[in-house]
């Protein structure tokens, strides 16, 4: 009689094991430097405020010559982050003798097994852009920044990276999740695309510029059908902070989302 209670309590406690919370940041910092000299030690302040386990940054240099004296943006940010936090720049092009792109970054709690990059080619738009991914533990994470001057283009770089993501989803059967600056709002043909394959996981709120915003242009999203969520506590557009003023840290506001995920 024991055996059979201690079975069911076991039983009972499986979807309690398989459920598990992250909350997602993403957010443009412009360079780091659109209103201040450097404002990423200051960024790093507020995603620790948040409880940040993931993030993703749009509009990074790496070892550029013109804005940052060669300086690695993914790099420095990881290390004002702390111990125990990794991350993935995703290269979009050359970009002052070194590059610019997008980056995904994870905390301690979760393990990075794989990083890359995947490549979304410019077409009829202004530059080529790219989305940076990592594998962890526990699911996918990728950051994104599309064209914002083409539909046809953004559209287009948004079919290849689902496509991409439903892959790696197939591949691994890991929850995936993305998010980034899509330069298209909600009502826009892109959005409208995305929502037959992701769950918009953030609210529509205005996240850009990060005075008086006036659009939604940045999002977080969920693969369908790669898990089972909610959305928990406060989502949406941050613009209050203890530590760090978003109107000064870049032009785009950060975009925070707290996942309960069940698999």
């Amino acid at each position: 009689m024991k055996k059979i209670i201690l079975a069911c309590l076991l039983f009972s406690l499986l979807p309690i094991w398989g459920t598990y919370t992250v909350t997602i940041v993403s957010y443009n910092v412009g360079v780091f430097s659109k209103y201040v000299k450097d404002s990423s030690p200051e960024v790093a302040e507020m995603m620790h405020e948040v409880n940040a386990d993931l993030i993703g940054l749009c509009e990074l240099d790496s070892c550029s010559v013109f804005r940052n004296d060669r300086r690695d943006q993914l790099k420095e940010f990881v290390g004002h982050m702390g111990d125990g936090w990794t991350g993935h720049f995703g290269k979009a092009m050359g970009f002052g003798g070194g590059g610019y792109g997008v980056g995904a970054v994870a905390g301690p709690r979760l393990k990075v097994q794989r990083s890359w990059t995947i490549a979304l080619p410019k077409l009829d738009g202004s530059e080529p852009r790219a989305a940076a991914v990592l594998e962890t533990d526990r699911l996918i994470f990728a950051c994104c920044h599309l064209d914002y001057t083409k539909g046809e283009a953004r559209l287009k770089q948004a079919e290849i990276l689902t496509r991409e993501l439903r892959e790696c989803f197939r591949n691994t059967q890991k929850p995936v999740i993305l998010c980034g600056d899509f330069n298209a709002k909600p009502d826009n043909p892109t959005m409208e695309y995305l929502r037959k394959y992701w769950d918009i996981v953030s609210p529509y709120d205005l996240s850009f510029p990060s005075v008086k915003p006036d659009r939604c242009i940045d999002y977080i999203m969920v693969l369908k059908g790669s898990c089972r969520h909610r959305v928990v506590g406060r989502a949406g557009v941050r613009s209050k902070f203890k530590f760090g003023d978003p109107a000064t840290a870049s032009d785009h506001l950060p975009v925070v989302v707290k996942l309960r995920i069940h698999q």
